[in-house]
């Protein structure tokens, strides 16, 4: 399940799957007819049952999330067992934690909601998994990190 898969065409990252290994949801329209399966709509809602995937991930997606505690909640509801989560964040150094519980939020950018700081980010992580990856690579002002993540049992 890919959360946050674009607009475009299949990610990069997904190329070589067969169609019907993959899944995505994504909240704006598509520009091209996907040759996987793609449902419209948010990550805090995702419309699938319970342990429906053994991989989740998420690549520079999950600060876009209008709550993310409960996209992460709903990830976490949706994978296996012994599923593992991969994700790829832009961690800022200071960025604050996204607004919660009902609170209003306000875009901080033309692109984002908020920024990620690895800070906040990785003990908020570790309530739900257990980090067995992380691949950290500075990029001036930020880093760029990845990240894969087992479910906790």
């Amino acid at each position: 399940l890919d959360i946050g898969c674009g607009p475009s065409a299949r990610p990069l990252y997904l190329q070589g799957y067969p169609a019907d290994c993959v899944s995505a949801i994504e909240p704006i329209q598509l520009q091209v007819k996907p040759d996987f399966e793609v449902v419209r709509g948010f990550a805090e809602f995702l419309p699938w049952p319970k342990a429906s995937f053994h991989t989740v991930i998420a690549s520079t997606s999950l600060d876009h999330m209008l709550s993310l505690p409960k996209a992460l909640a709903e990830i976490e509801r949706v994978l296996t067992p012994d599923g593992r989560f991969l994700v790829w964040i832009g961690s800022v150094p200071g960025a604050a934690q996204p607004p919660g519980n009902g609170q209003p939020i306000a875009p901080l950018d033309e692109y984002h909601l908020f920024h990620i700081d690895s800070a906040w980010f990785e003990p908020m992580m570790a309530e739900m998994f257990i980090t067995e990856e992380r691949q950290e690579f500075d990029a001036g002002s930020f880093s760029h990190v990845f990240y894969r993540f087992d479910k906790k049992p």
